[in-house]
């Protein structure tokens, strides 16, 4: 007897990428926002010191509608984005903990960064560089979704300055797919404050789908 082991075409594992987040940026950027929140938020629970308020910065290139979004939270090792994004639909490690983590829409980072272009993930982490690529790829004649990690380097000051990231921290990238409309701003400053937690809201600037 002949065993099979079952596959998925690619319009299928797409379509998965793209139910929680589609072409909304408001979306888009709520999940950036709070994983960036929740890492301030496990550092705070963990007992290490915090900005207060502690920055989220977005970023919009109009021209190459690029957006980023930095914060100056944990940071991400190389072992820790392969645990993160490299297995599809395990339980976080948030949660096996007990931790709650408040991703709006119940999907995360992969979904998003695999429903657009160019998607990179560029953390610092006690003073080493980690960066991961998660993008589409051809694998056996079918396009895949792939998470490229490279190793580790040194982190210059130069390299600081560029990511807007002067200890330890995070900054995620992406292009907008075809199909997603410009927002009207460029930079926005989100803040998380220790005893009131409120902030602008990301939806202030961004047109609605």
């Amino acid at each position: 007897m002949a065993e099979y082991p079952l596959q998925f075409a690619t319009r299928q594992i797409r379509r998965a990428f793209e139910r929680a987040i589609g072409r909304s940026i408001p979306k888009i950027l709520t999940e950036l926002i709070m994983n960036a929140d929740d890492s301030y938020r496990r550092l705070s629970q963990a007992g290490t010191p915090v900005e207060d308020p502690a920055p989220i910065t977005v970023l919009f290139d109009k021209r190459r509608k690029r957006f980023t979004v930095v914060d100056r939270a944990e940071g991400l090792t190389d072992e820790e984005m392969k645990d993160r994004f490299v297995v599809y639909g395990q339980e976080s490690a948030d949660r096996s903990r007990g931790l709650r983590t408040r991703s709006l829409f119940g999907k995360g980072l992969r979904d998003v960064l695999f429903t657009q272009h160019l998607g990179q993930v560029k953390s610092i982490e006690d003073g080493k560089f980690f960066n991961c690529r998660l993008r589409w790829k051809q694998v056996e004649g079918q396009e895949r979704p792939v998470v490229e990690i490279k190793p580790p380097s040194r982190v210059t000051p130069e390299l600081r300055e560029a990511l807007g990231i002067p200890a330890n921290g995070t900054s995620v990238e992406l292009q907008l797919a075809e199909g997603v409309r410009n927002p009207q701003t460029e930079t926005r400053v989100f803040t998380r404050r220790k005893k009131a937690r409120r902030r602008q809201s990301p939806f202030d600037s961004f047109p609605p789908r």
